[in-house]
């Protein structure tokens, strides 16, 4: 399928890769949100794409909007929008345009955008490749003043637990006519039942026996399920298939967030950018990496087999040593050089708050940072850096990045000069320049003046380079 060609206006483009596609549990006129992301142009605006699945008026089509979460008054102007699905390699399968201006909390799209059984069944391979659905939004600006293309990637993933097993119903040509057999479904991560499968044999007016096979759903959690039987003779081979699926059962969204942010032109000897990060989404997270994942949380919540203690003022928090050393170079070196931590039960955290200890030590057993808040990502980065969790320390300085607006950049500027951290300093730098009238004449900027005249000179001086 032949896409076409790139427009080559500077724009912000924002890509959602919607993992699970398949098993989207809306109904028709029930939407599935998109993380919501940030466009920082005169003035920062929020946005979000919905899309209907089973269509927002017509079951046949699905329906994609652009959504402005501002709840101000003023019009956000555009010259034009574009919504399209991608395929793999980047290139675009289908697109509508629009030309329009934006209210607060306003929605405009496409409610027949492309056909269901289209993306579904006829071009499946097409447009669901390991059954995620790829949507780009690009928005272009009137003030025709935008200088670099932003590339902001989402991802949601609908949680799905796929269940495949074989049973011998025993005795089966003893079984009486509406005799029952039950066979449980657990899952495969907690061992709770998920569902059970019921075979009855009936019988119809002309004495023909019938076999029946009924999905019962035992998970308050599950939103969607679909389920495949096979009868397979004695040799274990197929002889019939009902349905097209696996069991398969759906419990609603388990991902939803912003993943990466690039701005400006990068390397042209990068892949197609789209192309690259829609190939990491091959790797996808598998289900035996999520179950390591939840019995780390486990063994870090319950504090089973804890040999040391992190201490604030205020709050105990039980840990491995171990683990504190392969995720920490500071934790490393206490526990394994001759210092008293080594030898000691405890170690005594002074300089961080129990909450930031708490998120911290999560994120050091999961490798998980949910639910950031600006100042938490800030204090969060300050005990990164202390204890050398470089992976951590680079999660808040993208968050921050993200969250960048013309009242917060000044405090962000003195924090990446206080830790030395180059790549948050170039871009808080940049980013004041093209918001320079705003910050320049404002309170935080003659405070930088007086308490870091050097940073100040420095970074206006870039403006003339």
């Amino acid at each position: 399928m032949e896409g076409k060609k790139e427009d080559e206006r500077k724009c912000f483009s924002f890509t959602w890769l919607l993992e699970n596609a398949s098993y989207c549990f809306q109904k028709e006129g029930e939407e599935i949100k998109s993380p919501s992301f940030r466009i920082q142009w005169v003035e920062p605006s929020d946005w979000r794409l919905s899309l209907y699945p089973r269509g927002f008026e017509d079951g046949s089509n699905i329906g994609v909007f652009l959504y402005r979460e501002d709840d101000d008054t003023s019009i956000f102007k555009i010259t034009d929008f574009e919504i399209s699905l991608l395929a793999v390699d980047g290139t675009t399968l289908t697109f509508s345009k629009s030309e329009q201006n934006f209210y607060s909390q306003q929605s405009i799209g496409f409610p027949n955008f492309a056909r269901r059984k289209q993306i579904f069944n006829e071009e499946k391979s097409n447009f669901l490749p390991n059954d995620t659905l790829r949507i780009r939004c690009r928005i272009w600006s009137v003030l025709g003043n935008i200088k670099e293309n932003v590339e902001c990637y989402a991802r949601t993933r609908i949680a799905v637990e796929w269940r495949s097993l074989v049973s011998t119903f025993t005795e089966f040509s003893h079984l009486t006519t509406n005799e029952k057999q039950t066979l449980p479904i657990n899952s495969s991560s907690n061992d709770e039942q998920l569902a059970v499968v019921n075979m009855l044999l009936t019988e119809n007016s002309s004495y023909e026996k019938l076999l029946h096979f009924e999905f019962e759903c035992h998970n308050e959690k599950a939103k969607f399920s679909s389920i495949q039987f096979i009868i397979l003779d004695a040799a274990g081979n197929a002889i019939e298939r009902i349905k097209e699926e696996f069991c398969a059962i759906s419990t609603g969204i388990e991902l939803n967030k912003i993943e990466k942010l690039y701005m400006g032109r990068r390397g042209d000897s990068q892949r197609n950018p789209v192309d690259s990060y829609c190939m990491e989404d091959e790797e996808r997270l598998s289900v035996s990496t999520k179950i390591l994942k939840d019995n780390m949380k486990l063994l870090y919540s319950d504090g089973l087999l804890s040999d040391v203690k992190l201490k604030t003022k205020t709050a105990t928090f039980p840990a491995h040593r171990n683990i504190l050393s392969v995720r920490s170079s500071v934790f490393k070196a206490m526990f394994s050089s001759d210092m008293r931590e080594k030898h000691g039960d405890s170690v005594d955290i002074e300089d961080i708050s129990d909450y930031t200890l708490k998120r911290m030590l999560e994120y050091l057993y999961t490798a998980d940072v949910e639910g950031l808040q600006w100042e938490s990502a800030i204090d969060l980065y300050k005990a990164a850096d202390k204890y050398e969790i470089l992976s951590l320390k680079k999660q808040c300085s993208s968050f921050l990045k993200f969250s960048l607006t013309p009242t917060k950049a000044c405090e962000i500027l003195l924090l990446s000069d206080m830790y030395q951290d180059d790549d948050l300093k170039t871009y808080v730098q940049n980013y004041i320049l093209k918001c320079d009238k705003d910050i320049f004449n404002s309170k935080d900027w003659n405070r930088i003046i007086e308490s870091n005249p050097k940073l100040a000179a420095y970074t206006m001086r870039l403006k003339f380079i």
